[in-house]
This record gives C-alpha cells, sequence and structure tokens, in this order.
C-alpha cells in the first residue's frame, strides 16, 4: 500500500456549518435529531454525533496526530516557522481572517513552534532556533 506523507496530502479549510450539516443525520439507523459536540485545538476539530434513537455514538476526527499533536496544527506552525514570517502578525490576522478564537490560535501557534523546535534540536543536525523581535529565525547546518 502507497501511502503520502501527511504534508503531501490534500487539505481542506472548511467552513463549521457546513461541515456540522453532515452530522445532522444519524449514520447508522437516519434520524434525524443527532446530538453533535464539538472539540477544537487549533486547526483540529473532534465531532461526536450522539444518536436520540438508537443511541449510536460516532466520534470523527479533522486529521492525524503526530506525536500526540494535530497534525496541521504542525504543518501551520512548521510554514510559518521555515518561511520567517512573523508570528505574532500571523496570530492576529488567523484570528480576524479565519475566524480562530484568538488566545486559542496563540497557544496553538506557541505549542507547536515550541515542539518543533525541540524535534529540530533532537534532529541529526546541527540546528539552533531563536527568537528576536517576534520573529523566528532558524539556522541549521549539516
Amino acid at each position: 500500500m502507497n501511502v503520502k506523507p501527511l504534508h503531501l496530502k490534500v487539505k481542506y479549510i472548511v467552513f463549521e456549518d457546513n461541515l456540522l450539516s453532515l452530522f445532522i443525520r444519524c449514520f447508522k439507523c437516519g434520524y434525524k435529531s443527532a446530538q453533535v459536540t464539538s472539540t477544537t485545538i487549533g486547526t483540529y476539530v473532534k465531532l461526536k454525533q450522539r444518536c436520540c434513537a438508537c443511541l449510536n455514538v460516532l466520534v470523527w476526527d479533522s486529521q492525524p496526530f503526530i506525536q500526540n499533536q494535530p497534525a496541521c496544527n504542525i504543518l501551520l506552525s512548521a510554514a510559518i516557522l521555515f518561511s520567517g514570517a512573523q508570528p505574532d502578525r500571523l496570530r492576529n490576522q488567523a484570528g480576524i481572517h479565519l475566524s480562530c478564537k484568538h488566545g486559542e490560535a496563540m497557544e496553538m501557534f506557541d505549542k507547536c513552534l515550541s515542539w518543533l523546535q525541540q524535534q529540530l534540536e533532537a534532529s541529526s543536525y546541527n540546528t539552533r532556533c531563536f527568537k528576536a523581535t517576534n520573529t523566528v529565525f532558524l539556522c541549521y547546518s549539516t
């Protein structure tokens, strides 16, 4: 079986209402008033559907995890880190333009940037990351 690496897989930005509309009916019995709850961590969303009729429970995750971190949170943070962009500025834009909860977006970026830094430092490269004036710079040598 040929499995694509996560960074090569297609990803989508989806509106919450459109996503939730897929979970209106129970997937098992078709009952129309299934209860849906959601949990988010940055770009990750977990939907839990409970059917009032047949009591079926369905759990759906929007993305896989990499070492207990949502994959797209890591990929987005890596794109910011490796592009040399200003994380604080991107946090503000994500909160405004993508309707992310501002505090949640900041926490996600900080956590993932820290995780990426740890992974880079643990890699076979002689790697150093440092932060200056709200910009993350990456210096590496092989």
